[in-house]
């Protein structure tokens, strides 16, 4: 298994919506434009909770909402669950 979070100096994908701080600082208003103009449907290899798939156009999110027997984030069908650090207990490992 390969531990989720990255280590202190692997390189920060500008377009990963999960981190936090972008949202703190009020700073994904850029990241979510560039998304939305380039890559729609964009997956993201490397965050701290593991790959997943970014969809950011509002017709897609729809369609992807209306199949949901297809697209899943559910952790039964190898999705991802983005968790609030704060609940991360000392010491504890998360594993995709």
């Amino acid at each position: 298994m390969t531990p989720i979070f990255k280590n202190a100096g692997d390189a920060i994908d500008p377009l990963d919506m999960s981190r936090a701080e972008i949202y703190a600082e009020h700073r994904w208003h850029e990241p979510f434009r560039k998304l939305r103009a380039e890559a729609p449907v964009y997956r993201c290899e490397h965050s701290d909770f593991g790959p997943y798939w970014s969809v950011s156009s509002h017709k897609l999110i729809q369609e992807v909402e209306a199949a949901h027997d297809i697209f899943s984030s559910s952790w039964e069908k190898g999705g991802v669950t983005i968790v609030d650090r704060e609940m991360i207990r000392p010491g504890q490992i998360y594993y995709r």
